[in-house]
């Protein structure tokens, strides 16, 4: 590309974002009107663009909850207050899908075992460190694994939390 073309791109672009935040409530506006007459389109627009651009998507949001965790975990916090039946709602979905994904000859035993060991980790770290992560998570997008023993580790909350429902094989 030509060194003008390129400035006149940059140009533009900057021009459009002064329009956009001069203008910023009649833009929410009109797109709160788009959304209102056609829900459906504008959920598949954003789906398709979120699938086109994928690691973008996963890179802006990991930066934007780094860079917002205090505010993002009071919001979080507020709003579970004021709708208590949305955290029993998650809780129960989260308690049914590990039942799903529990065979019958899993060892009990040895699953209380890893549980155990990570809360005596936390107890010894003295607050929540470690969790326990599904090596191949319950509800990745390209393999579901199963709630049995060996399907379990204890990883550094940090980690874990990091990881997802990601699964990804090491060769």
């Amino acid at each position: 590309m030509s060194y003008k073309l390129e400035h006149r791109k940059e140009k533009q672009r900057l021009a459009q974002a002064k329009y956009r935040e001069r203008n910023r409530e009649k833009i929410n506006a009109q797109a709160r009107e788009r959304y209102v007459a056609n829900p459906k389109k504008h959920i598949e627009a954003v789906q398709s663009s979120r699938a086109k651009h994928y690691d973008e998507y996963i890179e802006y949001s990991r930066k934007y909850e780094s860079d917002n965790r205090v505010v993002r975990r009071v919001k979080t916090k507020r709003y579970l207050d004021n709708n208590p039946h949305k955290r029993t709602e998650f809780d129960l979905k989260k308690k049914v899908r590990l039942e799903q994904a529990t065979v019958q000859w899993a060892n009990e035993d040895m699953i209380a075992k890893v549980y155990k060991l990570r809360h005596r980790l936390n107890e010894i770290a003295g607050y929540v460190k470690y969790h326990v992560d599904h090596i191949i998570p319950l509800r990745g997008k390209k393999v579901s694994g199963l709630h049995v023993e060996n399907n379990l580790r204890i990883l550094l909350a940090k980690e874990n939390l990091s990881k997802n429902n990601r699964y990804e094989v090491i060769v």
